[in-house]
C-alpha cells in the first residue's frame, strides 16, 4: 500500500543526488538576488519565451530545455512539469534560516514551478502548492540537486557538471552559495509565501528536469503518461527528451538513489536511507 510506505530519512551531509529543497528550487528558479516573478521572466507577456504552461503548452509536456533559460542556466523551472520538492508541505510561509528542509510533520510534500495544463500564477516562482507524497500525475516530474563531490567519479564530473548513464548525458549548474537571500513574495497569499531569508550552502541543481530517457537508462522502466500512440511530442521535439513525469515523491527519492550508483559516486553517498538500507524501488 503506497500510502503505508516507510519515510525515508535523508542523511544531508552525503554527496548523491537527491530532490531539492523548496528554498533551494526557488532560490535558483527566481535568477537568486534578481528576484524575478517567473524563471527567466518579470512580465507575463514575456513568459512564453521561457516557459511551457497553459497559454501555450498545447495541453502536452514538451522535450526540456527547449525554452530560455534563466540567468543560473536552468530550463523549465516554470511550465511544463511541476516537480517534487522534499519538504513537507504547510500552509504558511516557510521558515526560512540556514539550509531548510521544512515542516516537521504531515503527509503532503511540495511540488513548484507549475505544468503544461496550469495557468501564469501557478508557474511563477513564489508559488507553493503540496500533494500526497504517493500521487503520481501527468503533470508532475522533478529535478536532480546534489552537493559538491568530495572526488570526481567516474561518470559524474563536478567542474563541469557533466554526468552519463549509458548513452544518455545529463548536467547540473552550479548554484554559489548565499548568505540571507531573500525568497517569497509578496503577492503570495494562498498559500502564503511572504519574503524571508534563506541561508544556503552551495548545491548544483539539474539543467532541466528529468527526462524520460535518464529515467529508464536508471531505472529500467519509463512510467510517462505522455509517450506512445495517441501522445506524440511537437514535430521537431525527441520523445525521449520530454520530461518524465507520472512519479510518486517515493518514485523520485528511489531514483535519486539508483542514480548515485550508477555514476560511481559509490553506495555511501546515496542520500535517501529507510530501516538501515538504502532506499530502493522496492521499499
Amino acid at each position: 500500500d503506497a500510502q503505508a510506505k516507510k519515510i525515508p530519512q535523508p542523511r544531508w551531509s552525503k554527496k548523491g543526488f537527491r530532490l531539492p529543497t523548496e528554498a533551494e528550487w526557488e532560490w535558483a528558479a527566481q535568477d537568486g538576488s534578481a528576484r524575478r516573478k517567473w524563471a527567466g521572466a518579470n512580465d507575463e507577456s514575456a513568459l512564453a519565451s521561457c516557459a511551457w504552461y497553459r497559454a501555450n503548452g498545447g495541453d502536452k509536456t514538451h522535450a526540456a530545455g527547449k525554452k530560455g533559460a534563466n540567468a543560473f542556466g536552468l530550463s523549465d523551472m516554470s511550465g511544463n512539469v511541476q516537480e517534487w520538492c522534499w519538504d513537507r508541505y504547510g500552509d504558511l510561509t516557510p521558515g526560512g534560516g540556514e539550509d531548510p528542509t521544512g515542516e516537521a510533520v504531515g503527509t503532503k510534500r511540495s511540488v513548484r514551478g507549475g505544468s503544461w495544463k496550469e495557468d501564469a500564477a501557478n508557474a511563477a516562482c513564489a508559488f507553493r502548492s503540496g500533494l500526497e507524497s504517493f500521487k503520481a500525475e501527468n503533470t508532475l516530474g522533478f529535478r536532480l540537486v546534489c552537493r559538491p563531490q568530495g572526488k570526481i567519479p567516474v561518470t559524474y564530473n563536478e567542474q563541469t557538471g557533466a554526468g552519463q548513464v549509458g548513452s544518455v548525458k545529463f548536467t547540473m549548474k552550479k548554484i554559489a552559495a548565499v548568505t540571507g537571500g531573500t525568497i517569497g513574495h509578496d503577492d503570495q497569499d494562498a498559500p502564503p509565501n511572504k519574503p524571508h531569508t534563506v541561508t544556503l550552502s552551495q548545491y548544483y541543481l539539474g539543467e532541466t528536469e528529468v527526462t524520460q530517457e535518464l529515467y529508464e537508462a536508471v531505472m529500467g522502466n519509463n512510467p510517462s503518461w505522455f509517450q506512445g500512440s495517441g501522445k506524440p511530442p511537437v514535430t521537431g521535439e525527441v520523445q525521449a527528451q520530454r520530461p518524465v513525469e507520472q512519479v510518486s515523491w517515493y518514485d523520485a527519492l528511489a531514483f535519486c538513489n539508483e542514480l548515485t550508483k550508477k555514476t560511481m559516486l559509490g553506495d555511501d553517498e546515496c542520500v535517501f536511507w529507510v530501516d538501515g538500507h538504502i532506499y530502493n524501488a522496492v521499499d
